[in-house]
């Protein structure tokens, strides 16, 4: 008896997994697919967020938030004297 209610109750957790890998799965491609046209999806935008790791930014990589479009070359050097920062050289 006990053992058939394992058994049941492991098919059921297995099938509930299943379903959530496939609904993650949908979700992610629906993500892409968005991104890709150009459109984004405020709430995977959120969740992308939360996974992404912190890139702390200093004088060396200043590229970084120059690449990413973030401000343009002659916002972050304004004031900056030719060459004592690579991004401002």
């Amino acid at each position: 008896m006990i053992a058939s209610v394992r058994k049941q109750y492991e098919k059921l957790l297995e099938a509930i997994v299943i379903l959530l890998m496939a609904v993650l799965a949908i979700e992610v491609t629906v993500g892409v697919i968005f991104r890709s046209m150009g459109h984004s999806l405020v709430w995977y935008d959120e969740v992308a967020s939360i996974l992404l790791e912190p890139i702390p930014i200093t004088q060396e990589n200043l590229d970084v938030v120059l690449d990413a479009g973030w401000i343009d070359e002659a916002a972050l050097c304004q004031g900056v004297e030719a060459g004592s920062v690579p991004a401002c050289g």
